[in-house]
């Protein structure tokens, strides 16, 4: 399997080391912080975790992979406010486990979650590996994805990187 690297992060802007050279926001909880002279607000926030959800699911289809287990669950939300949740994060925390298989209906959620750093996974499948890691990084392994999806993703505002090995 290859193994690429998912972000918002324009490659151009990285070192000769692979490091980001860019002030750039690389959480959630930065939301209505200053970058660039901008402030990142919900809106923007969201529609960049919807670019990520949109990924995953591209090259889910892609490599024909409808079912996930999830391995090495973490959580990170604290259980005396849990009001901070919505009823379906709620939920979703409430029911998974680490070896379970999630399928295409609570996946983007999950996906979500994992961008909000409400909780910590890996997902696989015989075709496809998804990590999470830090910065607002995915990595997924697989096959190949193809350079119409390259592209396509690119024209939603996420960079695929070939990556040898996962590094945060």
């Amino acid at each position: 399997m290859n193994c690429y690297r998912i972000s918002k992060y324009n490659p151009e802007f990285r070192d000769e080391n692979g490091i980001y050279t860019q002030e750039d926001w690389t959480s959630v909880s930065d939301i209505g912080r200053v970058f660039n002279g901008e402030k990142l607000t919900k809106e923007e926030y969201l529609r960049t975790e919807n670019s990520y959800v949109n990924a995953v699911k591209t090259i889910l289809t892609e490599n024909n992979a409808s079912k996930l287990l999830i391995d090495g669950l973490e959580t990170y939300y604290d259980n005396t406010d849990v009001s901070a949740l919505s009823f379906d994060e709620s939920e979703l925390l409430a029911e998974i486990k680490n070896t379970m298989y999630v399928n295409k209906d609570k996946l983007e959620l999950l996906i979500r979650m994992a961008l909000r750093e409400y909780l910590w996974c890996k997902l696989k499948s015989e075709r496809v590996e998804i990590e999470f890691g830090y910065d607002y990084y995915m990595y997924i392994k697989c096959a190949e994805i193809k350079l119409e999806i390259v592209q396509k993703l690119f024209y939603d505002g996420i960079f695929v990187e070939h990556h040898l090995e996962r590094e945060d």
